[in-house]
């Protein structure tokens, strides 16, 4: 009775074992192998232990096993529960031409480095300053808006674009 225990040990933790592999932490990897390994030395041993007959009765449910855990694993929604469901719904100044023109004046209200965001009349958008660092709440002026994208430069000389 006792190799019967550790056979079934055996087979159920590689059928374990490649489930997780499968399910979990997809690629072959060690889990994976070991699983296969657990599972194989299992069959074997039933063989050499408990007769030819039983050797591929064990075989024949060990790969029953395997294959209702694949059937259900890829039909049964499994993947389901781990897969993100949610959607990037976020956008790169989609609208710019409704919300800046040339020459419009506005301020940062993060700082430009040389990409940040700044508020103009219309709403905020997401502009790049002339190639330097602009601090928050500096005035700034619409120079050019090309593929979406909306150039700026400060409106005071004082503020260094560096």
């Amino acid at each position: 009775m006792g190799s019967l225990t550790i056979i079934i040990a055996l087979i159920l933790i590689g059928l374990i074992l490649l489930g997780v592999e499968l399910f979990l932490v997809p690629g072959t990897t060690i889990i994976g192998i070991l699983g296969f390994l657990f599972t194989i030395v299992g069959v074997v041993s039933s063989f050499t232990t408990l007769g030819t007959n039983m050797g591929f009765l064990v075989m024949g449910i060990s790969i029953t096993c395997a294959g209702l855990m694949l059937y259900y694993g890829f039909n049964g929604n499994v993947w389901q529960k781990f897969s993100l469901k949610d959607q990037m719904k976020g956008k790169f100044n989609e609208d710019v031409e409704l919300i800046v023109s040339m020459s419009e004046e506005g301020k940062t209200i993060s700082a430009l480095r040389p990409m940040g965001k700044a508020e103009f009349r219309k709403g905020i958008v997401e502009v790049r300053s002339l190639g330097g660092y602009l601090p928050t709440h500096t005035k700034v002026r619409v120079i050019k808006i090309q593929d979406k994208v909306v150039m700026v430069e400060a409106m005071d000389d004082s503020v260094k674009q560096v």
